[in-house]
This record gives structure tokens, sequence and C-alpha cells, in this order.
């Protein structure tokens, strides 16, 4: 979905947009996404650094991020703290999407966000799945190996990133 559909002065879509934005990025999934804290994103360096707690393996990953996501995470982290302010919350391990209430927000919750971007946009391939398929033909696109991309996108078997990029391979 482009970006330029949302408002970014508006607390949800600024979030919703990191969102869409970390997983083109990075190839993450939802699930993952969900469990992101603002101390996994280092600005120094231009990574992001998940943990093994917040994987499905269960295996570290750190991964490169574009100036424009920093500075949108930036904003996030700095609205963020004034949404727990103004309902009177104390920072619950410094997730990094919260709801407007200042809750942690679930994969499902930003599902049914997808759902209203696609009734309002018209597009009809919005959900992580594809973007995380955006991810990996890039990767590929730029000559990166298929070996790397499946460490990136977290699969467990090579035989699942080739399925998912339609390269066929025989057994």
């Amino acid at each position: 979905m482009p970006l330029k559909h949302l408002d970014f002065t508006n607390f949800v879509e600024l979030r919703d947009g990191c969102i869409f934005l970390l997983i083109w990025e990075t190839g993450i999934r939802l699930g993952t996404v969900s469990r992101v804290t603002e101390d996994m994103v280092d600005f120094k360096d231009k990574l992001i650094h998940y943990t093994g707690e917040s994987m499905k393996n269960r295996k570290r990953l750190s991964l490169p991020l574009s100036d424009v996501l920093l500075e949108m995470l930036r904003v996030l982290m700095r609205v963020n703290k004034t949404v727990l302010k103004h309902n009177k919350l104390e920072p619950d391990q410094h997730y990094l999407f919260i709801s407007s209430l200042g809750n942690l927000m679930d994969s499902r919750s930003f599902g049914k966000r997808v759902y209203r971007y696609k009734k309002l946009t018209g597009f009809k391939n919005i959900n992580s799945h594809p973007i995380r398929c955006g991810f990996s033909k890039r990767l590929l696109d730029k000559g990166v190996n298929i070996a790397t991309i499946s460490k990136a996108l977290n699969h467990k078997r090579i035989y699942t990133t080739t399925r998912q990029l339609h390269i066929g391979m025989k057994k």
C-alpha cells in the first residue's frame, strides 16, 4: 500500500505506516512486529535488533533500516510518550506499537486496520504476507543469495523461501 494514503499527523496512521514500512524493509512477520520494543531500534547503526524472544524461531536477527523509517520511528516514540501520558499509563516494556489507548497492539488489531485500508484505497492485496514477499523479491533482484534471504525472512527451511520466490529447486 502506498504510504501516501496515510495521514502522518494522525497517531494511528503514523503507527500503521511505521508497521507497513518495517515489514517492507525487514520482511518481518506481523506477530514479531507486535513485540518490537523501542530498545530494539539502533539509531546510531541504523539497525533493528530483533531478540530471540520476539522471533518465531527464537533466533536473534539484526537488519538495516532506512533513514525515512528511522525518522518515522523517532516521531512515533515521541508520540507514544504523549499517548501514554494522556491515558495516565506507565510504559509497558516500551513497546513500539501501541493502541491509541496506550495498550499493546496485537497482530489481530493491525489486521482489522489493514482491512479498513483495503476498503479506503481499493487495493486488494494489502496484508503482511505480500509485503514480506515484496521484501524477499527486492533482495533477490539485488542479487542477494537465497540463503541470506531465507535467514532475513527467518524461515526454518530454504525451501520455504524458494517457494515464496517461485524458484524451482530439485530435491
